[in-house]
């Protein structure tokens, strides 16, 4: 059995088996209007369960808050995914036919805050490179006969068109391209800033603890009851065991970046489905990366940037971003955090050699 640092197991496992019970409780009892002490919704979006753990509501007013704020991050993931219909695909169009876009207020501040985003991370968040996504596939799978890992000539080919959001240029409420390579690929940044849209929603309906889950990233309002929101970081290399436990505070982004997600083998090589733009091959910096900041978007970009950087660039694209809560795990299974993160620590498992390393 692993061992912790500091964990007050005990009460831990009560109030494991508390919330169990309520859940039962919940799951048994039809009165939509009775006031549960740990209520959970779950909607689908951005290619991914969201799950809100709510505090003290009835089924009622959780069905009532979730079913207008459910229809408008269906909206934004059809919008902002590149297989739907959308903003993404018209600005793709746009840009292989040389033509102008014309949008609303809310995409073109978006797309300059990515813009900014890419600038900053040294190029390493980088989401005009939908080309070179697509010639990998999903990674869901060992590549096979039918289905190949892309040539070293296709990803030297991909790479050579050097797209980048830098190449669009926004007037305005016009965006043109000068790039025809551009191919833009949202994924990694589209849940962060719906998960921001939902906890603004919570609030401004009057929710004041809670917790987002939507595939193991996290944004918590307030706390759960008399303590903060903890949360667990799986180990990349065994994700069904606990690496850290991390105490949220009141409106917390914490988003993970990790190989662990989707990864496989085939012979000598290892293949997981975050690219390096400088190499079109995946990234071998980081094995995951967890953020903490307020702002969910730039949480989940820089969550991936960290993880392609490795040690020798994340410092610099750290300062760039001022990110200042950052937990790393290397290769070698080494991990190392900043001094603000620590501050944020609750559990850390003891078999773990631990580097902190300051801004």
């Amino acid at each position: 059995m692993q061992q912790y640092k500091t964990i007050f197991l005990k009460k831990g496992l009560q109030l494991l088996c508390l919330t169990a019970i309520s859940l039962f409780l919940i799951a048994c009892d039809n009165s939509k209007d009775e006031i549960h002490p740990v209520y959970q919704s779950k909607i689908y979006a951005f290619d991914t369960s969201i799950t809100v753990t709510f505090l003290n509501i009835s089924s009622a007013q959780a069905d009532t808050l979730m079913r207008p704020i459910e229809k408008k991050l269906t909206s934004i993931n059809q919008q902002w995914l590149a297989w739907h219909p959308g903003v993404v695909s018209a600005i793709d169009d746009a840009c292989i036919n040389r033509q102008l876009y014309r949008s609303e207020s809310s995409v073109i501040q978006l797309l300059r805050y990515a813009q900014q985003l890419e600038g900053k991370s040294l190029g390493l968040f980088n989401p005009a490179l939908g080309e070179l996504v697509d010639l990998w596939g999903e990674l869901d799978a060992p590549p096979t006969l039918e289905h190949p890992a892309p040539s070293a000539k296709q990803i030297d080919l991909a790479l050579q068109h050097a797209p980048s959001l830098q190449d669009i240029k926004i007037s305005g409420h016009t965006v043109q391209c000068h790039n025809p390579y551009i191919r833009l690929d949202f994924g990694g940044f589209a849940k962060g800033y719906g998960l921001h849209v939902l906890a603004d929603a919570l609030e401004e309906q009057g929710i004041k603890n809670a917790l987002i889950n939507a595939g193991g990233d996290f944004i918590t309002l307030g706390q759960h009851t008399d303590r903060p929101w903890h949360i667990a970081i799986k180990d990349p290399f065994y994700p069904q065991h606990t690496l850290a436990v991390l105490n949220a505070k009141d409106r917390d982004a914490l988003f993970t970046s990790s190989i662990y997600r989707q990864r496989f083998f085939e012979g000598k090589e290892y293949y997981h489905t975050i690219l390096d733009p400088r190499t079109g091959y995946p990234a071998n910096g980081f094995a995951s990366v967890t953020v903490i900041d307020e702002d969910a978007t730039l949480a989940d970009a820089a969550a991936i940037a960290f993880l392609i950087a490795g040690l020798d660039d994340w410092h610099t694209i750290a300062k760039n971003l001022g990110v200042t809560k950052i937990l790393m795990v290397g290769s070698d299974k080494t991990v190392y955090m900043t001094p603000e993160m620590q501050k944020q620590v609750h559990t850390l498992r003891d078999d773990m050699k631990l580097v902190v390393l300051p801004l």
